[in-house]
């Protein structure tokens, strides 16, 4: 059984065809411009005919038109069904896996607490020794100021203080 939208959309093809075919029958049989030296009833008849099929064109595509609002209207009146009920099989199974990342979480949450803690912890030592600095008088180095510090030599290599060790290495391909 079709729907109401089934015969909306058959009624805007079988509409518009109608008009199409008005439209290119009039060119069939007066074309497109009006015969040179044409006699006076003939030229009133081709009017006639002209503006009456202009005018059957005309009704056809509105109703197509209207067709078509009403069918857009209709798609949107329609109301979608209910989704289908899920087993209990598949609902504790669920419940099951929410619980499960549930508990990651909280795992990941009270670490990510704990970690909070360390360095807020270490920033109070940080702020101590600062404040302990500046009662003495003591001149804080800025870290610019501060030279990088030299890592020891990987096995196998010279310190770059010494002599400089050739490098071998084929370029990639």
């Amino acid at each position: 059984m079709l729907s109401l939208t089934g015969f909306v959309l058959l009624g805007i093809v079988l509409t518009s065809g109608v008009g199409a075919l008005v439209v290119c029958g009039l060119v069939m049989t007066f074309g497109y411009a009006p015969e040179v030296g044409e006699k006076p009833a003939a030229a009133v008849r081709r009017l006639a005919l002209t503006r009456a099929a202009y005018g059957i064109a005309t009704v056809c595509f509105a109703v197509s038109a209207l067709l078509a609002i009403v069918a857009l209207g209709r798609h949107s009146w329609e109301v979608a069904a209910p989704p289908a009920a899920t087993s209990t099989l598949d609902t504790a199974a669920t419940v099951e896996e929410l619980r499960e990342r549930q508990a990651r979480l909280r795992e990941e949450m009270t670490r990510m607490a704990a970690r909070v803690n360390e360095l807020e912890a270490r920033a109070r030592v940080a702020e101590t020794r600062v404040q302990a600095l500046e009662a003495t008088g003591a001149p804080a180095s800025s870290p610019r100021e501060t030279t990088p510090p030299v890592l020891p030599p990987r096995s196998g290599e010279q310190s770059s203080l010494g002599a400089a060790s050739p490098v071998v290495s084929a370029p990639p391909r």
